[in-house]
C-alpha cells in the first residue's frame, strides 16, 4: 500500500498542510476512522447523515499519520494532533484529493493497468481476468465498489510489488468514468456491453455509450505496448465507440466475441460429460498475451460467455 510522506502527500493532492511534521511518513488510506492503523491516512468526507470530520479526533486517538478535513480543525483538535504527531491537511474536495493521490501511487508502481466498464459483465470480466493473470504476475483487483471512491482506494492499498492493477469503473453520470481513467491511466481497457443501466439518468443508450467510452480518455501506453481497448464484436454500439472515441484518441481497438471476425472468439462450445457449458478461444491477435488458446471455463449460459471471452 501507499507509502508517502506529508510534504509529498500535499505535493501529490494540492491539498493545504495545517499542522504536522513535513517528513512524516504515513501508510495507506482509509475513509472509515474505524479501520485507521498506525501511520494511515484518514480522509474525512461530509455527508448528508454522517460528516467524517466529526470523526477526525477519533482517527487521531487510533495513530492517524495524517488527517484530511474539508474544514479547518479547531484548537482542541490541532492540540490533539500535535500531542499525537499527526499532520492535518485541508482539501475542499476529498474525492478529487483521493483520485490525485491515486495516480501518484498508479506512476510509483509502475506496473500495468487494466480499466473494466460497461453496463453488465464488469465484475464477472473482473474476476475472471484477475484469476486469469495470477497464475503469472502478481495481480490486485477491485474490491467491493468501484466508483470515485472505491476505485482510488484500490489502487491505493495494492502492494508495493503489484504488477498489474485491474479496476472496474462504474458511473452514474458523465465525466466520472473520465476521471477514473485519467487517474488510473490504464494501459489496457475493456467495455463489456452497453446496456439499459442509468438510462434514466442519461436518457439513451448513446449517451451511455458515450459514457463508458470515458475510459480511453486517460489511457496511455506501457513500454512498446500501445494503448488498446477490447470491446465485444457483438455490442451495437461497438462501431460507434471505435469510430467516435477509440480512434480519434489514437487507442488500438481489438473484438472479442463468437464471430470468425473476431480476433479473440470463443469456439468449441459444448456440453461436458457433467453437463456443463464449457468454451475454448481462439486467438488471431498479436496484442493477446501468451495464455494457453483451449482454456475451458465452466459457463451457465450463454449470456455469461461475454465477459470470459473479453477477458
Amino acid at each position: 500500500m501507499i507509502e508517502i510522506a506529508v510534504n509529498n502527500l500535499a505535493a501529490a493532492t494540492g491539498a493545504r498542510t495545517v499542522t504536522g511534521e513535513a517528513d512524516r511518513v504515513c501508510r495507506g488510506c482509509v475513509i472509515d476512522s474505524r479501520q485507521v492503523e498506525e501511520g494511515t491516512i484518514f480522509v474525512a468526507f461530509p455527508g448528508e447523515k454522517v460528516d467524517g470530520n466529526d470523526f477526525a479526533s477519533r482517527a487521531i486517538e487510533s495513530g492517524a499519520g495524517a488527517v484530511v478535513m474539508t474544514r479547518e480543525p479547531d484548537a482542541e483538535l490541532l492540540s490533539l494532533a500535535h500531542e499525537k504527531g499527526c499532520a492535518i491537511l485541508h482539501t475542499d474536495d476529498p474525492e478529487e484529493f483521493l483520485l490525485r493521490l491515486a495516480h501518484a501511487y498508479r506512476l510509483e508502481l509502475g506496473c500495468l493497468v487494466i480499466g473494466i466498464t460497461g453496463s453488465i459483465g464488469k465484475t464477472t470480466t473482473k474476476d475472471v481476468l484477475a484469476a486469469v493473470l495470477a497464475k503469472r504476475y502478481r495481480v490486485w483487483a477491485t474490491k467491493g465498489n468501484y466508483n470515485l471512491i472505491g476505485m482510488p482506494l484500490t489502487v491505493l492499498a495494492a502492494p508495493a510489488d503489484t504488477e498489474v492493477l485491474v479496476l472496474e469503473m462504474g458511473m452514474n453520470h458523465f465525466h466520472e468514468i473520465e476521471r477514473m481513467s485519467q487517474s488510473a491511466n490504464p494501459n489496457l481497457a475493456i467495455v463489456t456491453k452497453i446496456g439499459t443501466s442509468h438510462i434514466g439518468i442519461l436518457g439513451s443508450r448513446e449517451n451511455i455509450a458515450r459514457a463508458k467510452s470515458e475510459i480511453v480518455g486517460g489511457m496511455c501506453a506501457a513500454g512498446d505496448l500501445l494503448p488498446l481497448l477490447v470491446l465485444g464484436g457483438e455490442d451495437d454500439f461497438t462501431p460507434f465507440i471505435r469510430d467516435t472515441f477509440a480512434a480519434p484518441a489514437g487507442v488500438d481497438v481489438m473484438l472479442a466475441g463468437v464471430s470468425d471476425d473476431d480476433e479473440v472468439r470463443a469456439c468449441d462450445i459444448r456440453i461436458d460429460d457433467e453437463g456443463r457449458p464449457i468454451l475454448a478461444w481462439a486467438r488471431l491477435s498479436t496484442h493477446c498475451l501468451p495464455f494457453p488458446a483451449r482454456s475451458p471455463f465452466p459457463m451457465p449460459s450463454r449470456p455469461r460467455r461475454l465477459p470470459i471471452v473479453l477477458a
